[in-house]
């Protein structure tokens, strides 16, 4: 191996490619960028050195993780792309209470993390202590205005959009939504996109049919307020398929049936989601692929001096007999 090469086309010092050829431990950022020169020069291939380096990626998860239904697919992508760079992965549950301690110390042998499913309070902090410590990370379907953080989402705010309008151009006119926009980014998210369908379609909107106060703990009980005094929306849009099931199951406490009365969408497209009855309309947001590009993102940015990357996949609408009796 020509040493002068590695370090030309790496742009590291002679001294770190020395150290990082000897075993010695080096910044992530110096590490990724002499593996790809020495890629790129034809001295090994990728999963090879990234195997012998114990190379390891962090997935920081919220601690109530298992309540996001998407999390298996995010993490089978994360897994599988990471196992075909030769580089390994470790999951953390990781609240508020840690967040501090965890990335004062952090060790910067570490690629990177991928944050998933975090409330608002938690991600900013956790994007704080990124941008302190130069820790390279992905976070997973936030979409945040820093300029210095990277993520991988879909349009949060055209997705609900679209759902929306689709109930709208149906002919529904009453449709209801629940989140809590103080809490979480992406019920906030959501609801401004259903608001601007409303808007678009010049449809009031009604403090009873927009509940932006509800708590995930006691969302049955946010949701059987719009059957209140006799009243009903005329169309439900779920934040999350989890939320769309549980409307459509105390639609049916009070007497009425999906479709026929209240057509009901979700969003996530998670499998359970086809199997129950009615089928679920629903939002595809691809969670696998995201976990495949978060991967890429975190190499990249330590192996080409990236300071962030955005990235935004597409979403779209599955069409099934929640809200159209004419599917089956």
């Amino acid at each position: 191996m020509n040493i002068d090469e590695v370090v030309r086309c790496s742009g590291v010092s002679r001294s770190t490619v020395f150290r990082f050829l000897k075993g010695d431990n080096v910044r992530a950022n110096a590490k990724m960028s002499i593996i790809s020169a020495m890629q790129q020069l034809g001295y090994n291939d990728e999963k090879a050195v990234n195997s012998q380096l114990n190379l390891e990626i962090e997935i920081s998860a919220s601690e109530d993780m298992n309540d996001f239904l998407g999390l298996t697919q995010v993490i089978d992508g994360i897994t599988y792309a990471a196992e075909q760079r030769g580089v390994k992965v470790r999951i953390v549950r990781r609240g508020a209470g840690q967040i501090n301690s965890d990335y004062d110390n952090w060790d910067n042998g570490q690629i990177g993390v991928i944050v998933i499913g975090k409330n608002i309070h938690d991600e900013s902090l956790e994007a704080q202590k990124f941008l302190e410590h130069n820790i390279s990370h992905v976070f997973i379907n936030r979409i945040l205005s820093n300029n210095s953080i990277s993520y991988v989402a879909i349009d949060v705010v055209q997705a609900c959009f679209d759902i929306t309008q689709y109930l709208i151009d149906k002919g529904h006119k009453k449709v209801a939504i629940c989140g809590d926009i103080a809490n979480f980014r992406v019920d906030r998210d959501k609801i401004e996109g259903y608001k601007k369908a409303l808007a678009n379609s010049d449809i009031e909107i009604s403090d009873k049919l927009c509940i932006t106060d509800a708590n995930k703990n006691d969302m049955e009980v946010y949701i059987s307020k719009l059957f209140e005094n006799g009243e009903k929306p005329d169309a439900f849009v779920g934040i999350c398929d989890t939320y769309a099931m549980k409307f459509i199951g105390i639609a049916e406490q009070n007497g009425y049936k999906v479709p026929d009365d209240i057509a009901v969408v979700g969003m996530d497209d998670v499998a359970s989601g086809e199997f129950f009855r009615p089928a679920l309309t629903t939002v595809h947001i691809p969670f696998y692929e995201m976990g495949l590009l978060a991967v890429d993102s975190l190499l990249k940015q330590t192996s080409q001096n990236i300071k962030s990357i955005k990235t935004i996949v597409n979403h779209s609408i599955i069409v099934r007999n929640s809200c159209d009796t004419n599917k089956i």
